[in-house]
Formats: structure tokens, sequence, C-alpha cells
């Protein structure tokens, strides 16, 4: 999916966080439970924490893997991460939206909408004119969240526009693209 954040107004979408939760940056002691939530919402790839750090050091934007805490507990139930582009042609005005999770328990509260909204800011902050994420076919309610948050499909392939329409129809929107 593709988002044009260099569209003038300001293009963001603003999402409010529910009352009782915080976003901030992710800190090193962060790590045993961020990575339960990677568990827990079924990321297909869990690294350890080696792994995750070497994330942090290399792709990420500085302070860019954001956590979402419930205030009363300190239990970290979401993320988004704002990093460069790994695509294989490099291109300094393109940025990536990454790692958008949340909890099962905690899910259909904008909690998601609200941490990769912020995710996206940072990476206009950083220069980043562009933005893309990649995810699967059968995440419907993540792909939900990034169509309200003014997302489109990528069409890159020859088959996506196809797989977009079932999409579509599986959301139960029409197709935009």
């Amino acid at each position: 999916m593709t988002f044009d954040a260099d569209t003038d107004p300001d293009p963001l979408p603003d999402c409010t966080l529910p009352d009782g939760f915080a976003i901030r940056p992710w800190r090193r002691e962060d790590t045993p439970a961020y990575l339960e939530l990677r568990k827990a919402a079924e990321f297909d790839s869990l690294p350890g924490e080696s792994e995750l750090l070497d994330y942090l050091e290399n792709l990420a934007l500085p302070e860019g893997l954001l956590v979402v805490v419930e205030e009363a507990t300190g239990k970290i139930v979401a993320s988004a991460a704002a990093q460069r582009s790994q695509l294989p042609e490099p291109d300094d005005e393109l940025g990536c939206l990454a790692w958008t999770m949340t909890h099962p328990d905690y899910r259909e509260r904008g909690l998601a909408s609200a941490v990769s909204a912020q995710a996206m800011a940072l990476c206009r902050v950083q220069g980043y004119r562009t933005l893309y994420l990649v995810t699967d076919d059968w995440r419907l309610p993540a792909i939900s969240v990034f169509l309200n948050l003014g997302w489109r499909p990528w069409l890159y392939q020859d088959d996506m526009e196809d797989r977009w329409t079932r999409i579509y129809a599986a959301l139960s929107r029409l197709p935009d693209f």
C-alpha cells in the first residue's frame, strides 16, 4: 500500500488515542513485552533480541519503533514502526510504515490507527514524501485501518488489481483505485 505524504494541506490523519493509553518510543527494557506482543498479534516472524536490536540500529528511524502502553498496567498493547525503505532501489524520499500490530484483547479501540498515524508523522518529519507498507491479503482488519488512514493499493504486480478487488469485496467496500 502507498501513502502520499507530500500533498497539501497536511494529509496526515488526526487520530486520537483513547483515554488510558499512551504512545512512546520503544525502550530496551521493553524487549520481552514487545516480543510477547508480536507473538500474540501472530506476526509471522518472531525476531529475538539481537534481530530486534539490529532492526532498530539499521532500518528503523531514530525512536521510530513506537509502542502503545496501557497506563493502568504498563502493558504494551500495540505498536508501529517508522523506517527507511527496504526496497531494492534506494529512494531517499520513500519511507515505510512497518510492524503495525495490536494485541487481540485490545483491538477495535483505535490504537492501531493512532500509533500508525504517529509513525507516519515521524516519517514525514524525517523528510519522507511517500510511504509504503507491506501486509498480507488476509489481514483484513489491518487493511481496513490503513484504508481509513488514507492509504491506497499499490498495484505493482500483474495480479494486484484482482487481489485488491477481492480484498475490497471482503471489506464490503467499493474499490477506489
